[in-house]
This record gives C-alpha cells, structure tokens and sequence, in this order.
C-alpha cells in the first residue's frame, strides 16, 4: 500500500472565536483539526479553480459544448 508523506506545511493566524467554531466543526465532522482543514481547504480550492476553468473557456469551446448539448437534446427528444 502506498503512502503519502505530508511534507509541506501551512501556517496562518485567525481569531479565537474562528478557531472555536472550527475547533466545534471538526468534533461533529470526526476529523482531527488538521485533516478538517485541509480537506476544506482543498474543497473551496478546488471549486475557485474548477469556476476559474469554467469561466475561462473559449468561444470556441463555448460554442462546441452548446452543439454537443443540443445534439444530444435533439437525438433524445427526436424530431421536432
């Protein structure tokens, strides 16, 4: 079985009061503090990327995925 060695790490300040209700968060997730935020953390990353990604798409690939999409409304749809 392979494993994956944490060896980065990430060091930031926040207030009492954030660490509390993520201190809570993580007692009703099951998670130590530490996987909790960096599932999170990678969670809300990946959906900044993935919008980031959507948003850049060309006009051209705009325009092939809305083709793509009613070809295949049209084929389960049948003819008009």
């Amino acid at each position: 079985m392979a494993t994956t060695k944490n060896d980065a790490r990430v060091d930031f300040r926040l207030t009492r009061q954030a660490k509390a209700v993520i201190e809570e968060a993580t007692t009703l997730s099951g998670q130590s503090l530490s996987d909790f935020a960096v599932s999170t953390l990678l969670e809300k990353a990946n959906q900044v990327l993935n919008a980031k990604r959507l948003r850049s798409l060309s006009e051209s690939d705009a325009r092939t995925l809305f083709e793509a999409a009613r070809y295949r409304t049209a084929a389960e749809t049948g003819p008009a």
